[in-house]
């Protein structure tokens, strides 16, 4: 009876560390889902300049086209970061897949966190909304400026990365290494794994991302998350895996960059500083940015967990860039 993804995947460096992933996945979701946040029907001009996002366009599925600020909307309470009561339209915060379209709002999970307090939480929500910012910054990028982001992967010198670089290697995979350049200075890993032998088969070429405080955990979540993006399209049971995502060919290796050159040096592992480890430190950052107004909805607190909701519009997505 899920309202969106009813199976919820997790990993780690151990069997109980991934399970516990996938359940706290599944526990943001449900959260989400059944979100009822109280909240006025009214349109965005009409609302408290105070208690309102300061404008539609970052909350926008397509910005060329914002919500009309002339148009009732629901929306939820929330809280502005630092600053009191506000509202966000109730489209962005559900999850609640079964309702709610069409909608001029763009409707994700990312910023939907749990943690053991609300200031974890937050800080893992806002680290989210980064990472998802970085990546759509480096991919709008030019090819040169890409490639200098590319890891040296001789200059990795964990034992973990090595074991599963040569396990790699023997299963006849290439792996790649990026580091994308974020707004908080939080450090966002991306790898790319590539199988010539499957030809253009989904899993030919998965991508993983992930930012952490900590360069290596970034990487290690990144890694793991593209060996768990082949294991899920091999194994078919996500339910948001149509048939047509198998019918499409991608060229293997190639997500993040054109291939190595030789004129563009690498960049070593060990030039990546630790970024800021607490919520308020992120928050500044962004608000230093530009991206001062930041959001976060309360979804449930239930069994030692904290789930929350956070918002920063305008900052990019998986669909859109970040606001000029």
């Amino acid at each position: 009876m899920s309202r969106a993804l009813s199976v919820h995947q997790g990993k780690g460096a151990t069997h109980a560390a991934a399970q516990i992933g996938a359940l706290l996945e599944g526990v943001e979701s449900d959260a989400a889902e059944r979100f009822e946040g109280e909240g006025p029907t009214a349109a965005w001009n009409d609302l408290d300049p105070v208690t309102r996002p300061a404008d539609l366009t970052g909350l926008a599925r397509d910005p060329d086209a914002p919500p009309s600020p002339d148009r009732p909307y629901r929306w939820a309470k929330a809280e502005r970061l630092g600053s009191g009561e506000a509202f966000l339209p109730f489209d962005t915060v559900s999850l609640d897949f079964t309702r709610g379209f069409p909608t001029d709002f763009e409707r994700a999970s990312a910023g939907v966190a749990t943690g053991t307090t609300r200031d974890e939480a937050i800080r893992v929500g806002l680290s989210e909304l980064v990472e998802r910012d970085a990546r759509a910054a480096f991919t709008r990028a030019d090819d040169f400026f890409r490639l200098e982001q590319e890891i040296t992967l001789s200059s990795i010198a964990f034992d973990w990365f090595g074991a599963l670089r040569e396990r790699l290697e023997q299963a006849g995979a290439s792996l790649r290494v990026f580091h994308f350049p974020s707004l908080t200075g939080t450090p966002v890993i991306a790898c790319t794994l590539a199988d010539q032998g499957k030809g253009v088969l989904a899993y030919a070429s998965l991508l993983g991302h992930a930012a952490h405080a900590d360069p290596e955990q970034a990487l290690f979540q990144a890694l793991a998350e593209a060996l768990q993006g082949r294991a899920t399209y091999i194994a078919g049971a996500r339910d948001d895996l149509l048939p047509e995502h198998y019918e499409k060919a991608v060229r293997a290796g190639f997500l993040l960059a054109p291939p190595p050159a030789s004129n563009v040096d690498g960049k070593p592992f060990g030039a990546i500083p630790p970024g800021p480890d607490d919520w308020q430190a992120l928050s500044d950052r962004l608000a230093q940015r530009g991206f001062a107004d930041q959001f976060v909805v309360p979804l449930r607190d239930a069994h030692g967990f904290t789930t929350v909701r956070v918002t920063v519009p305008g900052l990019g997505t998986l669909r859109k860039g970040r606001r000029p």
